[in-house]
């Protein structure tokens, strides 16, 4: 179907993945759908009356979807639908993938390795320093944090990685353009303009208690391996690790002291088999990431650079930048620029990872 259908099926409250399914073999395109008389929707079981009201309501008004697209692009939040090849494929697997996403910012790349880290939000000065430590040294070995933006380890982490030129995402139980908690409004923008802003539901929509379970499904889904920093017994960090847990993911804990509440529910995943973070060198090999100090030592002995190669270099991150911004920093023709900027990319030391935007190789 278009993506104005399941941008519609991602807008309607109570259209759930099993709906949609049945809807999408019924109605193949989006006219169909638009154009099916009231009996024909009622005539579909698992619709309930809301769900037919809805839909005719829309009928009735198209105008509504477009003013809805409108708003969206007006304070630059994008969709992706199920449909499109852009939607990530770590989401396609799940059980009930989101019809669509819609964003702040942009979406992880497919080339970068994700890495979760979740955690308690009233943490200890331990769990603080270490969230610190680890969301830095993911990103410095090229790694992107990905998280819930919640207080606690969460923030912490998804701060830690900005602080280090790296890239974090932000996974909310609500609407994009909903900022919870309020306090992080600063990290939020941040995360914006590097990195994203990430959720299934659509502008406006407040988060409610029942929806944070479901966004702790996207942060496990979306990364390649968890970590956990703290828990209690009953945590979201565990609702978020059970899921990694179904999703086939590697699940890397800090261990804490015996009969502390904050260490019981990392405790119980190192009963169960996962990884122990007793390093961060080691955590860094097991996630298959290197120190990030490789690519100072490639620069040393690449005795075949220009000198404004190291310039350029210099100028990189991990957030790719354009050739725009390269040229504002180095103060370089453009020729030179764009010749340096492929050099580095042939020594393994930049990538293109947009067309014109580059970042340090990861």
């Amino acid at each position: 179907m278009e993506v104005e259908g399941m941008l519609l099926f991602s807008i309607m409250d109570g259209i759930g993945y099993q709906k949609q399914q049945i809807l999408l073999n019924r109605f193949p395109d989006f006219a169909a759908l638009m154009n099916a008389d009231e009996k024909r929707l009622r005539d579909i079981s698992v619709l309930s009356e809301k769900d037919v009201a809805c839909i005719l309501h829309h009928q009735r008004h198209p105008e509504l979807l477009t003013d809805f697209r409108h708003k969206m692009k007006k304070e630059g939040i994008g969709y992706i639908s199920r449909e499109e090849k852009e939607y990530p494929a770590r989401l396609k697997v799940l059980p009930d993938p989101p019809c669509g996403i819609f964003y702040k910012g942009r979406l992880p790349c497919p080339k970068t390795k994700q890495i979760a880290m979740v955690g308690a939000r009233m943490c200890s000065p331990y769990g603080k320093k270490y969230a610190a430590e680890i969301a830095k040294a993911l990103v410095g070995a090229g790694a992107s944090v990905i998280s819930g933006m919640a207080r606690g380890v969460d923030g912490i982490s998804q701060e830690a990685a900005l602080d280090a030129g790296g890239e974090t995402f932000g996974i909310l139980a609500g609407g994009v353009d909903q900022i919870y908690p309020p306090e992080h409004r600063e990290l939020y923008q941040r995360i914006c303009e590097n990195g994203g802003i990430i959720s299934e539901y659509p502008p406006g929509i407040a988060p409610a208690r029942g929806m944070f379970p479901r966004r702790n499904r996207i942060i496990s889904a979306l990364a390649e391996a968890l970590i956990i920093i703290e828990a209690r017994a009953k945590s979201g960090s565990l609702i978020t690790g059970d899921f990694a847990l179904e999703q086939g993911k590697d699940i890397f804990v800090l261990p804490g002291r015996l009969g502390d509440p904050l260490s019981v529910g990392c405790n119980a995943y190192i009963k169960q088999g996962a990884g122990i973070i007793t390093s961060i060198e080691e955590l860094l090999l097991e996630l298959g990431l290197s120190s990030g100090k490789i690519n100072e030592e490639k620069m040393k002995n690449n005795f075949a650079l220009e000198k404004e190669d190291s310039l350029v270099y210099s100028c990189l991150r991990l957030v790719p930048k354009t050739l725009e911004e390269l040229l504002e920093e180095t103060k370089l023709p453009l020729l030179a620029v764009i010749e340096s900027a492929q050099r580095l990319t042939d020594f393994g030391l930049a990538e293109e990872v947009y067309k014109n935007q580059y970042s340090r190789s990861r």
